[in-house]
């Protein structure tokens, strides 16, 4: 550094190395940032459940019991435990979310659409809420009018059982328990919506 550049950094109250820690300091937090709230999928991550699912082998959904945190299509009244197990017989379509997810706020429309539309067939749409608060949950149900049920998982277990990678994602469950559609890992777009209207139709056609 020449005499120069040393004083003009002396002037400004800035050294080099305080301008490269800031900066790398604002890099770091807008990385763990966008890892939490846009909750994007991670690109190196294996799931076992997509690879059963590619190779046709319908591998059963994670067996839970959990809290309702919302009740509707028969789940309730709120606090009851319902196990996935308890919906055997009926085509399932479970939704991980949470109240402070951006994409779920995309898609929430989506899901109550498929709810109103596929609901009286005898498919469940349930939520299930997970690592929020039960406040924001129920503000996001209402700004949202949704009325299809949720479950809530205050921890990340449910989300370790079925392998996500980030915030939303959408598996279908089958009325034997198995799972024979790719999950969507990541937001529910119109696209996605006709994928699971295709396969409801053909489970509903049997």
């Amino acid at each position: 550094m020449d005499a120069d550049e040393s004083a003009i950094e002396n002037a400004s109250g800035w050294t080099r190395g305080r301008v490269v820690g800031v900066s790398l300091g604002t890099l770091l937090a807008l990385v763990v940032v966008g890892l939490l709230v846009v909750g994007l999928v991670k690109p190196d991550q294996e799931f076992t459940i997509d690879r059963s699912i590619a190779e046709n082998k319908a591998p059963f959904a994670p067996q839970i019991s959990l809290p309702v945190l919302f009740a509707g299509a028969g789940l309730g009244p709120e606090g009851a435990i319902v196990s996935l197990d308890s919906l055997r017989g009926k085509p399932v379509v479970v939704n991980l979310w949470a109240s402070w997810c951006p994409p779920c706020r995309s898609e929430a429309p989506i899901l109550q659409r498929i709810a109103d539309t596929y609901g009286p067939q005898g498919v469940i749409v349930l939520g299930i809420n997970v690592r929020d608060l039960s406040g924001d949950a129920k503000a996001f149900y209402d700004e949202f009018n949704l009325t299809f049920p949720s479950l809530r998982d205050g921890s990340d277990r449910t989300e370790k059982l079925f392998e996500v990678g980030g915030l939303p994602e959408t598996f279908i469950i089958d009325p034997d328990g198995k799972m024979r559609i790719l999950p969507i890992r990541g937001q529910l777009t119109v696209a996605g919506e006709r994928d699971i209207a295709t396969h409801l139709d053909a489970v509903l056609a049997r």
